[in-house]
């Protein structure tokens, strides 16, 4: 058989193969051009960073995408395997080369997928989906891993931000749910305050039950503070307020409570200007700015509560985008602190943000406070050095010719009393059921009582030409308020109604006002609320 090789020594054919050899490497280097080309072309087209993989030589080949999504220049991007994994956060470092080794060395499934942090040129992470495709040769043998990175750095965010808002939401319906507990714990410490009161003859005595008082309102507040929150923020009760007062009290609660490693100073200016706002609201976001200065100085510091009047002007207003000309109270809050970092600071006020380790901040300390000063038409300016300290200006609008009104709540004398009429009071809650009797026996009027509504339409069936008036909680078993109220009605369409519920905004609230009640008294309800309501109801 006739060899096909060309004879030794015969120079046309070995012309003739070099040829063929030649012809041969051009094509195999014009379908490598043409290959590359479509990879520049595939590149181009999508936002993904492209890579394509020589698991022989290790070396990428790397895509237009990879400057555009990451910042890096052409002559910073290297083809060498290492530039890839060395760019890798390290806490993904480890975890992402043992998967993509697994990747390359088992057969089955060719796909490999990833997610990790990769470091940009301006120093900051990307969050990266990186999926890939191993080819191998007809043996096996894994030769190329063609892949794309796709940046979901926004994407990462916005879930984040869903997620944060799902839980948001369950805490705001977990709140509703301890909502109506918490108040009917505290109800009673309030009523019986006032009834201890009027018996106190010592002043040392007087002034504990103030303290017991004032705890007690403040207990409230944080519930329709937690409330308010969850909810979305209101406009609250706005009444004339000295925000020094406010000053003195948070100042005074730094002290009884941070370390003895922070000193805690008040310097207020003379004839400070009454602002109109909320003052639960207030207080929080004082509170909130001097537990993030504590947070600030873990090894001690200087804490310093300041207010001023302050004028703005037009030249002013101009360089801000809250700020607007007219009378401001200025509250300051100084640290010496750790300082927050300038490339943070623009960031501060944005929710779920925080400088704070892993556990020791949610973020919505500074966001909260700012939301409650802008309500109020005010505006917050922070300075900060590192290593130095951190002060936040609070301005609220002020007007220097409003005087604050004082209120006592030690004064009983007015409050306005019953001529023996008989109330109905409902409330599955012992405590209250129990004070609420002993304060309207107090005050001149007679009591039945019943721990469920259907106790309560009993008794009023019994006893409907007596009852002047009920008073029902709206959150009780057996019965609840709206399903008593209803049934109240069917006997008597005239009977006289309040509705007491620590959920004033619920659904059996607007169910209760649907049914023509016009009264409601939220929990936890004073003496004076309870009596001037029911003289109201009484009396219209």
């Amino acid at each position: 058989m006739a060899d096909s090789a060309p004879a030794s020594g015969d120079p046309s054919s070995l012309i003739a193969e070099c040829e063929r050899l030649k012809s041969a490497l051009a094509a195999s280097e014009e379908n490598r051009r043409h290959s590359e080309e479509r990879l520049q072309l595939i590149s181009g087209a999508t936002s993904d960073a492209v890579r394509d993989w020589d698991l022989i030589s290790d070396q990428i080949w790397w895509g237009e995408g990879v400057r555009r999504l990451f910042g890096y220049s052409a002559d910073e991007v290297s083809s060498d395997a290492a530039w890839w994994t060395e760019h890798i956060h390290p806490d993904d470092r480890e975890r992402v080369s043992t998967s993509v080794r697994q990747a390359i060395q088992i057969p089955s499934p060719a796909v490999w997928t990833e997610e990790y942090q990769f470091l940009r040129k301006d120093g900051t992470y990307a969050v990266i989906q990186d999926r890939g495709r191993v080819l191998r040769d007809p043996a096996g043998k894994a030769i190329r891993m063609v892949s794309a990175m796709t940046d979901v750095s926004e994407h990462k965010k916005l879930l984040n931000k869903y997620l944060r808002a799902q839980r948001m939401e369950s805490i705001g319906t977990l709140a509703g749910g301890i909502a109506h507990d918490l108040n009917n714990v505290l109800a009673p410490v309030l009523m019986s305050v006032e009834l201890l009161r009027m018996t106190a003859t010592d002043e040392s005595a007087r002034k504990l039950l103030t303290t017991v008082e004032q705890s007690a309102r403040r207990g409230a507040d944080l519930v329709r503070q937690v409330l308010s929150f969850a909810r979305g923020m209101d406009g609250g009760h706005r009444v004339a307020i000295k925000v020094e007062h406010l000053i003195k009290d948070v100042a005074r609660f730094a002290t009884e409570t941070f370390t003895r490693s922070i000193e805690t100073k008040v310097l207020l200016r003379r004839d400070l200007w009454a602002v109109t706002g909320d003052a639960t609201q207030l207080h929080q976001v004082l509170i909130n700015l001097v537990v993030n200065a504590r947070d600030a100085m873990p090894h001690g510091g200087t804490l310093t509560l300041s207010a001023e009047n302050v004028t703005i002007d037009d030249q002013y207003a101009a360089t801000s985008r809250e700020a607007k000309p007219g009378c401001y109270l200025c509250a300051s809050i100084a640290d010496t602190g750790c300082g927050i970092p300038p490339d943070q600071i623009n960031r501060i006020f944005e929710p779920f943000f925080t400088t704070k380790e892993t556990g020791k901040g949610t973020g919505l300390g500074l966001s909260t406070a700012h939301a409650i000063v802008t309500s109020h038409g005010g505006f917050i300016t922070v300075r900060s050095q590192l290593n130095k300290g951190t002060t936040f200006n609070v301005h609220i609008p002020a007007d220097p010719g409003l005087r604050a009104s004082v209120t006592n709540p030690a004064v009983m004398a007015d409050l306005p009393r019953g001529n023996g009429e008989t109330i109905l009071v409902v409330d599955d809650e012992p405590p209250v059921l129990s004070i609420t009797q002993q304060t309207l026996d107090a005050f001149g009027y007679r009591v039945l009582v019943a721990r469920d509504g259907a106790e309560a339409i009993a008794l009023y069936a019994q006893h409907r030409a007596l009852i002047a008036a009920v008073i029902t909680d709206m959150i009780m078993p057996i019965m609840d308020g709206p399903a008593t109220i209803s049934a109240l009605m069917r006997i008597n369409p005239q009977v006289r109604i309040i509705a007491a519920s620590g959920l004033s905004a619920s659904d059996h609230v607007a169910k209760a006002a649907d049914a023509g009640v016009t009264h409601f008294i939220p929990k936890p309800y004073t003496a004076e609320t309870l009596l001037t309501t029911l003289r109201n109801v009484l009396r219209p």
